[in-house]
């Protein structure tokens, strides 16, 4: 079996899904073994996984947010910075 099919169970998968074909055809066209395939689909279900694709973009509302914490309030405009919030959030926490 080659490196690529192991890799790429969860695409194998989701091809087949697509294809609309039956697993042992979908199978046989690719060189796949049937038993490979269920197992490789019992494996990933088992596992509880949920497949994430994180896009790297980063939409700002223009919006500020308000975080409370206990009787403070800290309001962080658009593009605040992050370290600073971190060490703000320290500081209340001590």
């Amino acid at each position: 079996m080659s490196e690529r099919i192991k890799r790429n169970w969860p695409e194998i998968i989701k091809d087949q899904e697509a294809s609309g074909k039956t697993i042992a055809i979908f199978c046989k066209e690719r060189g796949i073994h049937y038993t490979a395939f269920y197992k490789n689909i019992k494996q990933l279900k088992s596992n509880n996984f949920v497949e994430v694709k994180i896009k790297n973009e980063v939409k700002e509302s223009g919006h500020p947010i308000t975080l409370k914490y206990g009787e403070y309030s800290v309001i962080l405009p658009p593009g605040f910075c992050k370290q600073t919030l971190s060490e703000v959030l320290t500081v209340l926490g001590s």
